[in-house]
């Protein structure tokens, strides 16, 4: 139940009466007390305790007592809050497991003429998001009426309405819009003991959960429940003369929908990693196909290993889909209590060419299914294929089904073996395959030569992999064909290791690398069929399909460097997506940031592979731009500067005015950019660098790339 409003928020949400940041859960992503609100937290005889104020305007006093207590009175405040009650362990008690909770108190209170309010408040935190309620049973100057009623039932006597609203959308906060349930008593309790304002009553907030099922709300996982007192704009006081809370909760649930699955503990783990393995030989009830078009049979046409696999064969117009029916109880929970998971299968089709395999997670709940793209594969036809790498995380709901679904684009008979699912910090993609044994039947023989033969020329020379690398540098060329061959027969008995470490990475990521960092960056996040092997001197290869935009960035930072410049070499080959007319290759862009006087902000971009036509701004074209000499190059350049607070910012940009790749061609790139020859060009002085940045970008094509040369070079001169 934390805070976490800045102070200009604080104006914002003022006007919103009693639906600020007050008691947000402390456990919710990206939130931060700030020193603008005061707040104070803490565990007494078992029962948690907190007490907010807003701004830490005006005058707030919290002090426990006896019996569970507390007394909270407040002056001239924007909003505070006090609260006693308590917390739950995260996602272990889902709000139905809960048969009782009685929240028994006595409480004076003097607020009648302003705007507060008593009652239970808490948190649940469902399958996509946050849910505050409240239970309000007393009010001072006006009713809370949030909304229409959505339904009226009766609790120990008393009769609620139900009502729901939002919390304001808050994406700068990282939160979207909140749901926020209420009961609301039809009659103020406040006003029942002769003006007195003493009030004495059980919530037992297991009815109201049972009555927000009812009436459509969706439930969600405990983190807190408490009695409070909220107030907003004005002056008052409260005392909680005691408080009980007595409760039972069940591992079964007691109302609402019932439970998808059964908890049991996770499936063992097999020698390779593997918490789920089907090899096809048995028939599985968990594997299906989603269309009605679509047929699937166990069958012994086509099998990887063993003697069956699993045919899935689309005679429709829609797509025809495999599905894997998930049991989030198989697997283990990490240390952020979440199922983090890596699936993978072999994949045969008899298409006629390359076709596309879309692989998602389908959550069902309510008869709504809502599907999430998580990668995409490119996949040529003829032969078994390697399908690794799938990243998914489970949303932990007990109450909503998932499935993994393999789409395929076009309508092909497609073969699927050997599948795979298993918690991700079980299963090392470095440790999965014998170097060698291409064809994965755990030797490594003649029939391996065949295969890699065979994928070496379906790959047209390019092709960055695990399974079918020989020599260890993760890319599949003759010089695995060469060895794997020697190998085989005996003229060699052992692969050589290679000289610098690799690693492929699927789709974006982002890592430190190499003294910097190294990003690569998708427009769809979900099209992972881009494969970047980054080697251990910073060097990189790249393999990218299907996506519109592809960058990998590689920086550098300097603590105490006077001069910079970068240095790159390497071969690329791009093939443009046919459905554009703008045919490019790719383009660089080579930046070096640099500092003087703490406000002088410069930033130097150097561009290669930008055409003369193309747009610098809505009014500019490159080629409009003036041209200066640097060295041997002649450069377009851009100057921008701007005031930003107290800094003083300026961009200059320059174009290399000659193309240096062609689409369709393997291209040469060999350059160096010296920013110390630049800045004295440009008659800049007193600059000191702080990074340098090496871009990588394609647009609309397919390619690879491989620079084998990349380095960051600093130089002193004191």
């Amino acid at each position: 139940m934390q805070c976490f409003f800045k102070r200009t928020l604080s104006v914002i949400m003022s006007g919103l009466c009693l639906l600020s940041a007050a008691s947000l859960p402390a456990v919710m992503p990206g939130s931060e007390v700030y020193a603008a609100d005061y707040q104070i937290s803490d565990i007494i005889d078992g029962y948690y305790y907190e007490c907010w104020n807003q701004n830490m305007t005006g005058e707030v006093d919290y002090k426990n007592t006896e019996n569970n207590g507390f007394t909270f009175s407040w002056n001239n405040i924007v909003e505070c809050f006090a609260l006693k009650g308590e917390r739950f362990e995260r996602k272990t008690v889902f709000a139905s497991q809960i048969k009782e909770y009685n929240v028994a108190y006595d409480e004076d209170v003097d607020y009648m003429a302003s705007d507060s309010r008593s009652g239970v408040y808490g948190w649940m935190e469902s399958q996509n998001e946050y849910i505050e309620f409240r239970i309000v049973d007393s009010w001072g100057s006006q009713r809370p009426t949030p909304g229409n009623i959505l339904d009226s039932f009766e609790s120990n006597g008393i009769t609620y309405d139900i009502f729901i609203t939002a919390r304001p959308n808050m994406d700068f906060l990282g939160i979207n819009s909140t749901p926020i349930y209420y009961s609301v008593a039809q009659e103020n309790l406040a006003q029942k003991a002769d003006g007195s304002c003493n009030i004495k009553n059980t919530i037992n907030v297991a009815d109201h959960f049972k009555a927000w099922s009812e009436a459509g709300l969706e439930l969600g996982y405990m983190y807190d429940i408490g009695f409070s007192v909220q107030a907003y704009r004005s002056h008052g006081s409260a005392n909680l003369n005691s408080l009980e809370i007595t409760k039972e909760i069940t591992t079964d649930t007691n109302y609402g929908p019932g439970a998808v699955y059964s908890k049991h503990d996770p499936l063992p783990v097999d020698e390779k990693g593997r918490t789920v393995y089907i090899d096809f030989e048995t028939d599985n009830e968990n594997v299906s196909v989603e269309d009605e078009n679509s047929s699937a049979v166990y069958t012994s046409d086509h099998s990887f290993s063993g003697e069956r696999s699993f045919l899935i064969s689309g005679k429709g117009e829609n797509e025809c889909s495999f599905e894997y029916s998930i049991d989030p109880y198989d697997f283990r929970t990490n240390e952020k209590n979440v199922r983090e998971l890596t699936a993978g299968m072999k994949i045969y089709h008899n298409g006629n060419k390359a076709v596309i395999f879309r692989i998602s997670l389908a959550t069902e709940k309510n008869n709504n299914v809502v599907i999430n793209d998580i990668s995409c594969r490119t996949i040529c036809p003829g032969s078994w294929k390697n399908l690794e790498d799938i990243k998914l995380t489970l949303n932990n709901d007990l109450f909503s089904r998932q499935y993994l679904c393999i789409t395929v684009s076009e309508s092909v008979d497609f073969f699927i073996d050997d599948f795979y699912i298993a918690n991700t910090d079980d299963y090392a993609l470095t440790s999965r395959h014998i170097r060698g044994d291409v064809n994965d039947d755990n030797k490594t023989d003649i029939y391996d030569i065949t295969e890699l033969r065979k994928e070496l020329i379906e790959s047209e020379g390019y092709h960055l992999c695990y399974d079918y690398d020989v020599n260890g540098d993760c890319r599949l060329d003759v010089c695995d064909l060469i060895l794997l061959t020697e190998y085989v027969l005996g003229k060699t008995d052992h692969f050589p290791e290679s000289e610098t470490g690799t690693l492929i990475e699927y789709g974006s990521f982002s890592k430190a690398w190499y003294g910097g960092a190294i990003d690569s960056t998708l427009r769809d996040r979900s099209i992972d069929d881009v494969k970047t092997a980054v080697r251990s001197d910073g060097t990189f290869m790249s393999e990218w399909n299907i996506s519109d935009y592809y960058e990998i960035t590689e920086y550098q930072e300097f603590d105490s460097a006077d001069e910079i410049s970068v240095k790159y070499s390497g071969l690329v080959k791009t093939t443009p997506h046919e459905k554009y007319s703008y045919k490019k290759g790719v383009e660089l862009t080579i930046t070096g940031s640099f500092q003087k006087d703490w406000s002088d902000i410069l930033y130097i971009h150097v561009c290669e592979g930008f055409g003369k036509k193309e747009s610098v701004d809505h009014d500019t074209i490159i080629d409009e731009l003036e041209t200066v000499d640097i060295g041997s190059k002649k450069y377009y350049k851009n100057t921008e500067k701007q005031k930003l607070g107290s800094d003083i910012v300026t961009w200059i940009t320059l174009y290399d005015t000659e193309a240096f790749n062609i689409c369709g061609e393997i291209n040469s790139i060999e350059g160096k950019v010296d920013f110390a020859e630049i800045m004295e060009a440009l008659d800049l002085e007193g600059y000191k660098p702080k990074k340098a940045d090496f871009k990588f970008v394609s647009r609309n094509a397919d390619g690879y790339a491989d620079f084998k040369e990349l380095s960051f070079i600093s130089n002193s001169t004191t």
